[in-house]
């Protein structure tokens, strides 16, 4: 599933933004395109997240809370 990929993903590195996250799950625009609004869904689900008092975009940190111990 893809929400599984794209939050394995970020998990693996941490941190990253929008940008480099799709960038890094595809190499073609039409399928970064594609994935981004999964991206978005995910961060308005709070299943990724962001700095909610800074401006959101594409170059905004994200992560997710997965495999960490609160």
């Amino acid at each position: 599933e893809v929400e599984e990929w794209i939050l394995q993903l970020l998990t693996d590195l941490l941190e990253s933004s929008p940008r480099t996250l799709i960038s890094l799950l595809y190499q073609d625009k039409w399928n970064q395109a594609a994935v981004l609004p999964v991206v978005w869904k995910l961060m308005a689900q709070r299943r990724i997240s962001f700095l909610f008092d800074e401006p959101l975009g594409m170059d905004s940190l994200i992560w997710t809370l997965r495999g960490t111990h609160l």
